[in-house]
Order: structure tokens, then sequence, then C-alpha cells
């Protein structure tokens, strides 16, 4: 499981350190959870690559289209 997930799973709030662990370790279903603010504020910052904020529109998109079948 992932840091940001088991952030998710104790109630706690996903931080950008439990992002950039996530997403710089291959474990992209932060995108899912992370917040557009949090990604470009990554990105600023050069801690994760520029990429992931189409990334994570992709993620955010397959996120309502799963959210839509429930």
């Amino acid at each position: 499981m992932s840091i940001t997930e088991t952030q998710i799973s104790n109630g706690q709030r996903v931080t950008l350190n439990a992002i950039e662990t996530d997403l710089n370790a291959g474990k992209w279903d932060a995108l899912y959870f992370a917040k557009e603010e949090q990604i470009l504020t990554l990105i600023n910052a050069n801690r994760i690559c520029e990429d992931f904020l189409s990334r994570h529109q992709d993620y955010q998109e397959e996120m309502r289209v799963m959210m839509g079948q429930l």
C-alpha cells in the first residue's frame, strides 16, 4: 500500500511528502487522491516531474468515470 493510501485509510490529510514519495517510487495511485494544487506545488518546487500534471488529469478523469459507474 502506498503512503498516500495509508494516510487516507488512517483518516489523515494527504501530505505533499507522501505524494512526492509515492510518485517518485512509481506508485501513481497517489494521482487519484492528490489535488491539482498539490501537484502544481510539487512541480513548481521541482520535487516531481512536470509530466505528472497531465497524468494527474488523466487519473482524475478515470476517477470521475469510476465514481459515475457506482
